[in-house]
Parts: C-alpha cells; structure tokens; sequence
C-alpha cells in the first residue's frame, strides 16, 4: 500500500510541476460550482502556459497558450454543446 502511495505522490509532483509558470494550478468556479477557467497564473499575476475556459455548461469553451499575458500560438474554440468551432492563430 505504501509503495503505491509514494508511486501516487511521485506522479502527482511530477504532473503538477512547471518550470516555466509559476506552478499552481488555478480554477475559477462559475456560480454553479463548474469550472470557468484552468490555468497557471506566474506569481499569481501573469497568466502562462495552457490555460483553458469553460461554459458554466461544463464544456470548454476555448483552450490556448499564454505567454507573460499575451495569446500564443493555436487558440481553438468550441460551441456550447461541445462541437470545434474554430481554430485561430
């Protein structure tokens, strides 16, 4: 049993870590208690890395990257009943 729970802890540190961002994981709620974003915000400032969006549907609403602040690369969007939308760079 301990030796799947230090596997666990192992994962779980290695999985969460960031050397780039500022290394927590942040998660907004809507006011129905599903996520509205997901994302790493630098210092608890600048958003970095992946971040996510969601409707208060629960489906993603969009998902990109963000460098000190400013969009990156592929942005893709979707529709409210989960269906791709669009992709922007």
């Amino acid at each position: 049993m301990s030796k799947v729970l230090g596997i666990a802890l192992i994962y779980l540190f290695v999985a969460c870590s960031d050397p780039i961002g500022g290394g927590s994981l942040t998660i907004t709620r809507h006011a129905n208690g599903a996520p509205a974003s997901r994302g790493d915000p630098l210092n608890g400032h600048s958003k970095v890395d992946d971040w996510a969006y969601f409707y208060d549907s629960g489906h993603k609403e969009k998902e990109g990257r963000y460098i000190q602040d400013r969009k990156e690369g592929v942005w893709t969007f979707w529709l409210d009943g989960g269906q791709k939308n669009s992709e922007f760079t």
